[in-house]
């Protein structure tokens, strides 16, 4: 953040102006400081905004602030999916942990990247997959330039072979050995994905992208196969039997090795334990156990929850009904409560137009609605800037204006008696 107060910034003489990583800067706590700088600078300056993804609301924003902007976009040489297999898992949030910690030890990774959505997080994964033996390292905004370098360099010469990383922090990260991404946490949206999985398969080599999905995040999925061209292969978790067959054939190498490299040195020992009796096939399994000791203990893995198909359609399908909000919000979403409701004849479609046109933000990008009497709870991307939140206040439906604020009820209250305010009440998805 900028001290403005000290005056020790002097823009007068300013020619240019160069924001890079335009889209975060402006959907996350810079954007003040990004207006009063651009605010400061001369008008005759020149005004160059970079980003590698540029959604539509970001794209609104940065036409406030370029006078007769133009934009220039470089096409790829390569598309996405010519190079890298999109694999995705159906896993729930609670047993994320014990799924990413199955694929970084069965799959044959050399280095990889496990996206996550906040600063939070990544610290916590980074300590959860260390205490099981994971060589990992975090990358978020919470490192400075330096510790951001020495980071980075670590992946680079083989000292930490998975990173952590939040979106922000991982941008134009270049590092060969990176064979798996893995988005722990699904991103914002489908431009993200495409760009952030191409930190594999760079330069014509091939790379893994693994994404973990609920089964309430069909649609969110949907957006990134479209946007990639590309279907994503269903990807099974390896069960117990596998984890301990891999573990199996990896210890079967080492002993290999190990005879191969001889190991006279513990001939004495083994001879006194034969001539005292014990079955060298005994001592060879007790050496085994001992050598294997610290292997990682294998945990339970929660199997995700399907969710049953409502009459007018199934959850997460274009044509599907939009659902009661009685759980907790859709990964990425945030809930927000608006001041129209049954009562007004508001339907969900007059909400999906007023809030995608008022917001700049496609239609489908926006997520359950549940109607009620008085009110209706919308579920939107999280982290929208609140300039966008507050032209999404001032839209009008129904003749009213929606109010919008973030609703922090813990869940939705159950279906009550028609009478009651609050009722939620049936209907059908916008044709």
């Amino acid at each position: 953040m900028i001290t403005w107060d000290r005056g020790s910034l002097k823009l007068d003489g300013l020619s240019a102006l160069v924001l890079d990583e335009a889209d975060e800067m402006l959907r996350m706590g810079f954007i003040d400081d990004v207006k009063r700088v651009v605010a400061d600078t001369p008008k005759d300056a020149q005004r160059v905004f970079f980003s590698a993804t540029l959604p539509t609301e970001i794209e609104r924003i940065v036409n406030r602030y370029l006078v007769n902007p133009v934009k220039v976009a470089i096409e790829s040489r390569t598309t996405t999916g010519e190079n890298i297999e999109q694999r995705i898992v159906r896993v729930d949030g609670g047993a994320k942990l014990e799924a990413v910690a199955r694929i970084l030890e069965v799959e044959p990774v050399d280095a990889a990247i496990v996206f996550v959505r906040t600063r939070a997080a990544c610290t916590t994964l980074v300590e959860q997959l260390t205490a099981r033996g994971v060589n990992a390292a975090g990358l978020s905004g919470d490192l400075d330039q330096s510790l951001r370098e020495r980071t980075i360099t670590r992946l680079k010469r083989g000292k930490v072979d998975v990173l952590i990383a939040t979106d922000v922090a991982a941008r134009g990260l270049d590092v060969p050995r990176i064979t798996h991404v893995i988005y722990y946490d699904l991103p914002q949206d489908a431009e993200a994905y495409t760009h952030r999985i191409g930190r594999t398969g760079r330069a014509g080599r091939s790379g893994i992208a693994i994404t973990f999905a609920g089964f309430r995040e069909g649609r969110k999925v949907g957006w990134m196969e479209q946007a990639t061209g590309q279907k994503m292969t269903e990807m099974p978790l390896p069960d117990e039997a596998a984890i301990r067959a891999h573990r199996d054939e990896v210890f079967h190498h080492r002993v290999v090795a190990a005879l191969t490299k001889g190991a006279e040195e513990q001939r004495a020992l083994v001879e006194r334990l034969v001539e005292e009796g014990h079955d060298a096939v005994e001592l060879a399994c007790a050496f085994a156990a001992m050598a294997r000791a610290d292997e990682a203990p294998i945990g339970r893995l929660q199997a995700p929850r399907k969710e049953k198909p409502m009459r007018d359609g199934a959850p997460g399908k274009p044509g599907g009904a939009r659902r009661e909000l009685c759980s907790a919000p859709s990964e990425g979403m945030t809930r927000y409560r608006v001041s129209v409701g049954h009562k007004d004849g508001v339907k969900p479609g007059q909400l999906v137009g007023a809030l995608a046109n008022e917001g700049g933000i496609e239609g489908a990008r926006i997520g359950r609605i549940d109607i009620r009497n008085a009110f209706s709870v919308v579920e939107l991307p999280s982290g929208l800037p609140s300039t966008i939140l507050a032209k999404m206040a001032r839209a009008r439906v129904a003749g009213r204006p929606l109010e919008i604020s973030e609703d922090r009820a813990p869940e939705r209250a159950p279906r009550r008696r028609r009478d009651d305010g609050d009722a939620p009440v049936r209907r059908r998805e916008r044709a």
